[in-house]
């Protein structure tokens, strides 16, 4: 018997053929998830197995109380605006990459007044080149090879390790990512390595960890607060209401708990001090 042991990306697609069963350690937060780490058994259209081994979490456990909740429910979905500039900037270099676009040419739900204006902005990066009437792609570059699947930010915190005397980068977050993820005193696991995160300076885009062997991992605290901008449309109904507007949501990661390998045992708190994100929506 032969065994596949991997973290979540297992949702993004690995095809691996003859596994005929697939554990889940702990509900993965949701259905969508649950089911693409689950259909990566029986992928040889022979009868497979997927197991949810449930946590001491509350939500593990309600599922495991009440499986229709989840067996009922369609997969969540994913919404998008693929108007949003960072995300347009990536679409549009990549088709470009394709096929060259005509200057008349619209995009989307875009006309082609405002897409122009995109393309000569990549022109004058270097990326395209204009000829006739026709903007070519000419970075040497394979424009979908760096579209993070994690984050539409361009913006990454380079993860640094010291094995020796010269620092080696071990891997890369997203910034959006990196308060909770690699905030002060965490524990970041890579490649079955466990790292303790010595400081994140959020400036030089900058992690620096060092190898440790721990019993314990750390779980960030986080704060959050909604603040309304603009109400725009309000409607009541006999078992709740809904609305609709602009609102900021402030994050900050005040903290951090020490939870034991195995048992989640409290093991104690820590304080961080970083600045808080704001994201407009």
């Amino acid at each position: 018997m032969q065994v596949v042991i991997a973290t979540s990306a297992l949702e993004l697609g690995i095809d691996i053929g003859q596994m005929g069963a697939a554990l889940l350690a702990g509900y993965p937060g949701t259905i969508a998830g649950t089911w693409q780490q689950a259909g990566r058994a029986g992928r040889s259209q022979e009868t497979s197995l997927a197991v949810l081994i449930t946590s001491a979490s509350p939500l593990d456990q309600f599922l495991a109380r009440h499986p229709e909740y989840f067996f009922e429910r369609s997969p969540e979905q994913a919404l998008i605006n693929p108007n949003n500039l960072l995300i347009l900037l990536g679409h549009l270099q990549c088709a470009a990459f394709e096929l060259p676009f005509e200057h008349t040419e619209s995009y989307g739900s875009l006309n082609r007044h405002d897409i122009s204006e995109i393309l000569e902005f990549l022109q004058d990066t270097g990326l395209l080149r204009k000829s006739g009437s026709k903007y070519f792609w000419m970075a040497e570059n394979f424009p979908a090879a760096g579209i993070s699947l994690r984050s539409a930010s361009p913006n990454n915190i380079a993860l640094q390790s010291f094995p020796g005397e010269k620092p080696v980068v071990i891997g890369e977050v997203d910034r959006q990512s990196a308060p909770w993820m690699v905030h002060p005193e965490a524990i970041y696991l890579h490649q079955c390595e466990t790292y303790l995160v010595e400081n994140l300076d959020l400036e030089m885009n900058l992690a620096n960890l060092k190898p440790v062997e721990v019993d314990y991992y750390t779980r960030p605290q986080q704060e959050t607060e909604i603040q309304l901008l603009v109400l725009m449309e309000h409607a009541t109904t006999e078992s709740t209401s809904k609305s609709f507007g602009e609102i900021i949501v402030t994050s900050q990661v005040v903290g951090y708990r020490k939870l034991r390998w195995g048992t989640n045992e409290n093991l104690g708190y820590g304080n961080v001090s970083l600045p808080s994100s704001k994201l407009h929506g």
